[in-house]
C-alpha cells in the first residue's frame, strides 16, 4: 500500500514538472468582466480572501465571480490607486496619488482623520508605503521627504526627514532607505538605534528603484536610471549584481522562494536562488506587469497596465494520471497536508490518499472541485463552480454556499 502510495506522489510530481515545459493557461480578466479599467497597478488578497486591484479608475475587489468597483463617490481620496496594507484590525489601506490617506472597514471607505493635517503639510506630494502598528500609530513614507508618524490622535511627527531621500518602510521596527549616490541604511527603530550601511560601490538615482525583502536578512533592489540593475544583498555586506536587458517595475517572492520580476513590454521573468544569469521561465510575454500576487491557493494574479489582469492557476500545469481504474478523471486540484493528499476531479469526485490505505473516495458532489485548502485539523473546504463543501471527521458534508472566495 505505502508503495502505491508513494508511486502516486511521484507521478504526479512528475506531472507538473514535465507539464510546465508546455504553454501556459491564463485568465484575462478586463473591462468586459467588471474591471475598472484596463490599466492596473497592484493587487492584494486580504484575510477574508478578497483580491483587491488598484487602477487609475477606482479600487477593484474581487470575490471570485464579480468585480465590486469603489471611487471617489464611495469615499476614495482619489481614483488612481498604487498600493494596498492591510493592518492587524483587517482595514485595508489604499495609497493613491494624492497627500491624503482612506481604508476601507465594514464595507466601505474611511478617510483618515488626520487628512487635513496631512493636505496641509505636504500640499504637492504623494505617499509611498504605510505601516500600521499594533498600537495604530501609521508610519508614513512621504515622498521626497522623509518619514512620519502619525498617532492615534492624529498628531505627526517627523521622524526622518530633510534629505529627500528613498525610504522603503517594511514594519514598525525596519525600514531602508539612500544614503549619498552609491549605499543605502537598513534602520532599525527606534531612531537613535544603530544603522546598518550596505555600500553598492555605484551611484543609483533615489527615485528610480524598487525594493523588497526576501527574508528578515536578505533584500533585493532594482535600480540604476531605468531599474535594469539587480542587485541582491544582505545586511552582512554580501551583494551579488546584474544588468538586465529589461526594465524591471515589479517583483515578488514565491512560496517556492522562486524570484519573479515583472518587466516593462517584456512580461514576467522567473528566476531560482537570485541566480540572474537565465530566468528559468517567461510568461505574458510582451505585458508591462506592475504587480505580482500569489493567493493562499498558490495561483498567481498578474496586474498589466495595458491589458487588465491575468489569473494562472497552478492546477492548469496538472498532468493526467488515474487512481480509480473506473473513474475517466481530469485532475482539477491538489492539496497537501502533512499525512494526506487530497485530489479533486473535473467530474466532481474528491480522493483521499495516505500511505496506508492507498485511496479514500468521496461521494461526488455537482460540478468540478476546483479549490481545496485546510480550514483546521478536522475541516477540509472543497471549492466549486456549483459553490463550496466541507469534508468534516472523513464525511463530505452538503453544499455551504458562495464564499467571499470561491475560485471559478
Amino acid at each position: 500500500m505505502y508503495r502505491l502510495a508513494f508511486k502516486f506522489v511521484f507521478v504526479l510530481c512528475f506531472s507538473f514538472s514535465v507539464a510546465q515545459a508546455q504553454e501556459y493557461n491564463f485568465k484575462n480578466y478586463t473591462v468586459d468582466d467588471g474591471l475598472a479599467s484596463p490599466e492596473v497597478y497592484c493587487s492584494l488578497q486580504d484575510s477574508y480572501g478578497y483580491i483587491w486591484f488598484g487602477t487609475d479608475r477606482g479600487v477593484c475587489r474581487f470575490n471570485g465571480y464579480d468585480f465590486q468597483t469603489f471611487t471617489t463617490a464611495d469615499g476614495l481620496v482619489y481614483n488612481t490607486v498604487f498600493s494596498f496594507f492591510e493592518d492587524h484590525k483587517k482595514r485595508i489601506w489604499i495609497l493613491s496619488n494624492s497627500n491624503q490617506l482612506c481604508y476601507f472597514e465594514r464595507g466601505q471607505i474611511w478617510q483618515h482623520k488626520a487628512n487635513p493635517l496631512l493636505k496641509k503639510r505636504f500640499p504637492n506630494v504623494s505617499f509611498q508605503s504605510v505601516f500600521i502598528d499594533n498600537g495604530d500609530t501609521a508610519w508614513l513614507m512621504v515622498n521626497e521627504y522623509g518619514l512620519v508618524k502619525i498617532s492615534p490622535d492624529n498628531n505627526i511627527t517627523d521622524v526622518y526627514n530633510g534629505n529627500k531621500q528613498y525610504l522603503k518602510i517594511f514594519d514598525d521596527k525596519n525600514f531602508i532607505y539612500q544614503n549619498g549616490g552609491d549605499s543605502l541604511l537598513m534602520v532599525k527603530m527606534p531612531a537613535n538605534a544603530p544603522a546598518i550601511k550596505i555600500n553598492f560601490h555605484h551611484d543609483f538615482p533615489y527615485r528610480r528603484q524598487l525594493c523588497i525583502r526576501q527574508s528578515p536578512t536578505k533584500f533585493l533592489l532594482a535600480h540604476n536610471k531605468y531599474n535594469r540593475q539587480v542587485t541582491a544583498f544582505d545586511l552582512n555586506g554580501n551583494i551579488t549584481t546584474k544588468l538586465l536587458d529589461y526594465q524591471v517595475i515589479s517583483a515578488f517572492k514565491t512560496k517556492t522562494n522562486e524570484l519573479w520580476l515583472g518587466s516593462r513590454s517584456k512580461g514576467v521573468f522567473c528566476y531560482k536562488n537570485n541566480d540572474f544569469r537565465k530566468p528559468e521561465r517567461q510568461f505574458l510575454k510582451d505585458a508591462t506587469v506592475t504587480s505580482i500576487l500569489q493567493d493562499e491557493e498558490g495561483n498567481f494574479w498578474f496586474t498589466t497596465l495595458e491589458d487588465g489582469v491575468f489569473l494562472l492557476r497552478t492546477l492548469n500545469v496538472l498532468s493526467y494520471f488515474k487512481i480509480d481504474a473506473d473513474d475517466n478523471n481530469k485532475y482539477t486540484a491538489v492539496f497537501a497536508n502533512d499525512s494526506n493528499l487530497w485530489i479533486g476531479t473535473d467530474k466532481g469526485f474528491t480522493y483521499k490518499v495516505n500511505p496506508k490505505n492507498a485511496f479514500y473516495k468521496y461521494r461526488k458532489i455537482e460540478t468540478a472541485v476546483v479549490s481545496i485548502s485546510q480550514i483546521n485539523n478536522s475541516e477540509l473546504w472543497l471549492g466549486s463552480n456549483s459553490g463550496n463543501y466541507i469534508i468534516k471527521n472523513n464525511t463530505l458534508l452538503e453544499n455551504i454556499g458562495k464564499t467571499p472566495y470561491a475560485t471559478r
